[in-house]
């Protein structure tokens, strides 16, 4: 039996919305006969999982996982002064001991200081574009000093005996900083659960409407809902999704807005929908399960990210499995995701010409163009295919 110590602030018994929370939960979900898990994390919910101590935690097919949580973190939409991850890499170095792992996983590099004296093997998963601290504006506390954090990340990554990337340019620029990390390095996409987004038949389908719309307080069947899933940060910039709102607000179609998550801009999101008069047409729904998710896409026509950068967003696969079209900002490996059989890639800039295409994609959507048939352009994506080549490489690692 392999034991995989996953070393993250995450919440595998909440509902964090965040790709790399449902990234480190389909591992969980996923992992084959043979491998044992531990998640030190974080909770949202002390009571029930009060942090340092041990909680056994059931998953689908009989399975178990053990979860320790260092620390408490009680909301997303609140910032503080501390970066998590320090606060987080502060609380490990005092359970370090607990971890009994054949082999360290990480999600972010910064926790590996806890461990630069520890000789077990240890794997990396890089989940965004980090060479966007040099581009644009993000929530990434480094963009403040990139200089120094490139400086400790090239320091850091010679650590690492296995680095994931889910942006294959990322892949290809460790390469080149660090020849020597070469035959370390693999790009690792992301993938979706088909047990929960898959699409529904028509009359179910319309079904699952019927009862989105009445939780709306929509009477209008006519209307075209437009789903987001995530962070409201300043990542996925949820005002540039208001903004192309209101663009097709002219439409003859009416279009509502449904963000699904939470995040340190609600507020200003809220804000900016009632500045932009768009308050009746945006519907903040909140942190849900991934059941809810799933369901509420199957009632929607479309799915929107106007992201500043990305890595691989798994939301937007979970949305064209459940057969939605979807349209997106040119960032990571979106271009790997969506073609013209499933959705559009706009350039971010006018979100006129987003609001544009994503009229003329559903008004002119073919027959053909089923939930169905999008659905199909995923299926490549699904854990058994992605997640079989990772387990792969912690066996060859362990045998060494």
């Amino acid at each position: 039996m392999i034991q995989v110590s996953i070393i993250y602030p995450a919440d595998p018994c909440g509902n964090i919305p965040g790709g790399i929370d449902t990234f480190i939960k389909g591992i969980l979900d996923h992992s084959p006969a043979g491998f044992a898990y531990e998640v030190f994390g974080v909770t949202t919910d002390p009571s029930q999982y009060p942090p340092g101590q041990w909680h056994h935690i059931e998953v689908p097919g009989n399975r178990t996982f053990r979860f320790f949580p260092v620390l408490i973190e009680d909301t997303c939409s609140q910032r503080s002064k501390i970066p998590l991850s320090l606060r987080f890499t502060r609380s490990i170095l005092k359970y370090r001991s607990e971890i009994r792992g054949d082999l360290l996983e990480f999600h972010r590099f910064e926790p590996v200081i806890a461990f630069l004296r520890d000789r077990r093997p240890k794997s990396l998963f890089v989940h965004q574009d980090l060479q966007s601290l040099r581009k644009v504006k993000g929530d990434i506390r480094w963009g403040v000093c990139p200089r120094l954090f490139y400086a400790i990340e090239r320091t850091f990554m010679k650590k690492f005996d296995l680095i994931h990337c889910v942006h294959e340019e990322s892949a290809v620029y460790y390469t080149r900083q660090s020849p020597a990390l070469g035959n370390k390095i693999h790009f690792t996409p992301t993938w979706y659960d088909p047990r929960l987004f898959f699409p529904l038949a028509t009359a179910q389908r319309k079904l699952a409407r019927e009862r989105l719309l009445k939780r709306l307080g929509l009477k209008d069947e006519a209307v075209k809902l437009l789903a987001f899933v995530g962070r409201l940060d300043f990542q996925k910039d949820p005002c540039f999704l208001v903004d192309i709102l209101k663009c097709l607000k002219n439409e003859t179609t009416p279009y509502h807005l449904l963000l699904i998550g939470d995040g340190v801009l609600r507020e200003t999101t809220e804000q900016h929908a009632r500045t932009l008069d768009m308050a009746n047409r945006v519907h903040f729904l909140g942190v849900q399960k991934r059941s809810a998710i799933s369901y509420t896409f199957q009632g929607c026509d479309g799915f929107l990210l106007g992201s500043n950068y990305e890595g691989m967003p798994i939301a937007l696969l979970e949305a064209i499995a459940s057969g939605l079209p979807s349209f997106s900002t040119n960032v990571g490996e979106v271009k790997r995701i969506i073609s013209e059989k499933n959705g559009a890639v706009v350039t971010k800039g006018d979100p006129a010409d987003y609001a544009t295409t994503v009229s003329a994609w559903i008004q002119q959507q073919r027959a053909w163009m089923t939930p169905e048939f999008i659905s199909q352009t995923v299926q490549d994506f699904q854990p058994q295919k992605v997640l079989g080549r990772i387990f792969n490489r912690y066996h060859a690692l362990l045998e060494k």
